[in-house]
């Protein structure tokens, strides 16, 4: 097979964006984050990722984190609330 190169920024970009308006079942999501985090990783392009919000997400989906405001503008997660861990986007 030829060997053939790719442009791994949108590899990135096409991940994040599938992650952030796909309604498919969470283990799909997985699959692509798997198979990004290893290309990155692979090329020295790893730089972490973090959680999609509510407001990131699809209406009626589960977003990657939930937000608290401690009262003084101060915001946590709130681990207590239900999230999809797929729902992740990868940082430059």
């Amino acid at each position: 097979m030829k060997r053939q190169t790719m442009n791994v920024k949108k590899l990135l970009d096409e991940v994040n964006e599938r992650n952030r308006v796909s309604t498919c079942d969470s283990k799909v999501r997985e699959g692509w984050n798997s198979i990004l985090e290893y290309i990155l990783m692979q090329t020295g392009n790893y730089r972490g990722f973090g959680y999609m919000d509510a407001a990131r997400v699809p209406k009626g989906e589960l977003p990657g984190i939930v937000w608290k405001d401690m009262g003084d503008g101060h915001m946590v997660a709130d681990w207590s609330q239900p999230t999809d861990g797929s729902r992740r986007f990868f940082y430059y």
